[in-house]
């Protein structure tokens, strides 16, 4: 039987960021294609439109709470987006 030799840890790491940079390349079309729904006029209409629904339900009931988070999630979500396209962009660009 040979024996055999486990890889280093820098091996390890190169190894590691040889998959990150993959998922990363796979995951920026996905990115790109929610960012630019969320981006929409239609997308920031439907949450101007909830908006003035919540003051005609009662705070904390369940439909309250679910179009504010409709709400939360259509202004505050494609900045995150932007960030992680951000992120795995330059990650993919980075030298092998």
């Amino acid at each position: 039987m040979s024996e055999l030799t486990s890889p280093s840890l820098t091996e390890l790491q190169a190894q590691r960021a040889q998959l990150d940079r993959q998922i990363a390349a796979s995951t920026v079309a996905p990115l790109q294609a929610a960012h630019a729904l969320l981006q929409q006029p239609s997308t920031a209409a439907l949450a101007d439109e909830l908006e003035p629904l919540l003051a005609q339900l009662p705070a904390g009931d369940l439909a309250h709470v679910q179009i504010s988070n409709v709400i939360t999630v259509i202004r505050a979500v494609p900045g995150i987006i932007d960030q992680e396209l951000a992120r795995v962009s330059a990650l993919v660009g980075e030298p092998e």
